[in-house]
């Protein structure tokens, strides 16, 4: 193991020297990103340890730092004892690079909200993307046994007049998370909320996704009317609708089918892109926005998530069952989710 390789984790002892305590590595970290090999001969599993992004981007954020300073009291840890905690933090500084926002603050307001796509996309470390500043424009999942996805996109920061923030698109699936600049929105004193979220999804591709979520400031009609610009460019229109028709309620045993049929079948020309106005396209949609519909892809996704990791023999996970919850919640802030309360992970 090289020392770089090495530097870019903290294990357990190193955490409780920057002040960590079990329960805040339970309840902020959660299961070990990496196990890190220890020179003793009874410990075949080694050390618990988790990249010095995450565990930086995760002392930055409000809600640690206040469960972190009742520990300290509650501990009634000296300063002492406080500087050598600090001193500890002060070795990894500037390692990580956090994102600027917002990107810039203007003196004047624009009357209205407006944004710039970029003509390349710019990604930075998803680890250092906080979801408690993330508003969600619209959030789209594939149900995959071997790797469910959900890619979201909003902007990061706060949502005030004047202020520049980026628009950015995260993928979250068990084996890997991503995160992309796309554009910049700048904040006016009014938004035209349909519009914004139309323009900011006009080079979106949701992939063939069957959780579709919008941003509340869209109405039913105006949600529909993005998710058919989405939908028309899936590859394979036809064959979904009948599927998610046939197996409406059960996603599970259409998943199975779509595998079966992805392995049996040969390779076929790209689909020619429907129009938005196509009825099949339309028809698929509104299957899509039913509450039957979208209750049990939510299910199936949590379902797909677990087993996927469990079946992994050699891919380590890189975002367990929480992260997807954290993520899930986030886009519940802005989007229309189902009712998820019922959730025990919730």
């Amino acid at each position: 193991m090289t020392n770089t390789f090495r530097e870019s984790y903290l294990d357990v002892e190193e955490l409780r020297e920057r002040g960590w305590t079990e329960t805040l590595i339970q309840k902020f970290l959660g299961a070990a990103q990496m196990w890190l090999g220890v020179a003793h001969w009874a410990n075949f599993t080694g050390k618990r340890a988790w990249t010095v992004e995450r565990v930086e981007i995760t002392e930055r954020k409000p809600k640690f730092i206040e469960a972190y300073q009742k520990s300290l009291r509650r501990r009634r840890c000296k300063p002492a004892q406080i500087k050598g905690f600090n001193t500890a933090r002060a070795k990894t500084a500037g390692r990580v690079k956090f994102l600027k926002i917002p990107l810039r603050t203007g003196k004047r307001p624009a009357a209205v909200s407006t944004l710039k796509l970029s003509k390349k996309s710019k990604s930075v470390p998803y680890v250092t993307v906080d979801l408690d500043l993330f508003c969600c424009f619209l959030a789209v999942g594939i149900v995959n046994p071997f790797g469910p996805t959900l890619t979201c996109l909003g902007v990061l920061g706060d949502w005030k007049p004047g202020n520049v923030l980026p628009l950015s698109s995260l993928s979250v699936n068990p084996f890997s998370t991503s995160a992309e600049i796309v554009g910049e929105v700048n904040v006016g004193k009014s938004t035209n909320w349909p519009e914004l979220i139309e323009q900011s999804a006009a080079d979106f591709d949701g992939g063939p996704a069957t959780l579709l979520l919008a941003n509340r400031h869209l109405s039913v009609e105006q949600a529909a009317t993005l998710f058919r610009k989405l939908v028309r460019k899936y590859s394979d229109i036809s064959a979904t609708l009948q599927r998610v028709e046939k197996y409406l309620g059960n996603p599970g045993e259409r998943v199975s089918v779509e595998i079966k049929t992805a392995i049996g079948s040969a390779d076929t020309l790209p689909n020619q892109e429907r129009l938005a106005d196509d009825p099949e396209v339309g028809r698929l949609v509104e299957l899509f926005m039913t509450k039957e519909h979208r209750e049990m892809e939510i299910k199936a996704f949590f379902e797909a998530w677990e087993g996927a990791i469990r079946h992994a023999r050699f891919l380590p996970a890189t975002a367990d069952i929480h992260e997807i919850v954290n993520v899930l919640l986030t886009v519940n802030r802005h989007a229309e989710l189902p009712d998820i309360s019922s959730n025990p992970l919730f």
